[in-house]
């Protein structure tokens, strides 16, 4: 699902899209439109790696299922994309990034910013890549019951 870069995250509730506040969106690519594109600091591509691997509290929505890259071509198989890191595998396209920013805003990425980033070219707006390289594992942090609990108040207005 394509979302405009630092435009309101959007979610389904009770068949209805919804948006959350203080959620801004960053990552949700899609052929049909265009981003920016140009370098990121390979220190930044690997903190995030390394943060879908070792630091869960980051991790949001993991689903059973996938989402393909609709910019590779190819069959469906062509477009799985997975990460590696220390001989370990994981399927990218399966959840979300959320990260704390500045102004208690939250950037919500899907897990295939890494493979739009290193594939692709896109260059992510600054706030996130501050957000990422401000970003601790030592932080209070819980995406998942962050995002639980905004989920639940913007399904009940």
């Amino acid at each position: 699902m394509h979302m405009k870069d630092l435009g309101k995250y959007r979610f389904f509730c009770n068949d209805k899209i919804l948006s959350m506040d203080n959620v801004l969106s960053v990552g949700w690519l899609d052929k049909k439109y265009k981003y920016t594109t140009g370098h990121v600091d390979s220190y930044l591509t690997e903190k995030l790696l390394l943060l879908m691997f070792e630091h869960k509290q980051v991790i949001v929505n993991q689903t059973r299922g996938l989402h393909l890259c609709d910019m590779c071509v190819g069959r469906s198989v062509d477009r799985v994309v997975a990460a590696h890191y220390k001989e370990r595998r994981i399927y990218l396209g399966t959840a979300q990034i959320w990260l704390p920013a500045q102004n208690n805003q939250i950037l919500a990425a899907p897990t295939l910013i890494y493979h739009y980033i290193q594939k692709h070219d896109y260059l992510p707006p600054p706030i996130f890549l501050d957000a990422l390289s401000e970003y601790q594992p030592n932080f209070d942090w819980n995406g998942q019951a962050i995002y639980d609990k905004l989920y639940k108040e913007s399904c009940a207005r």
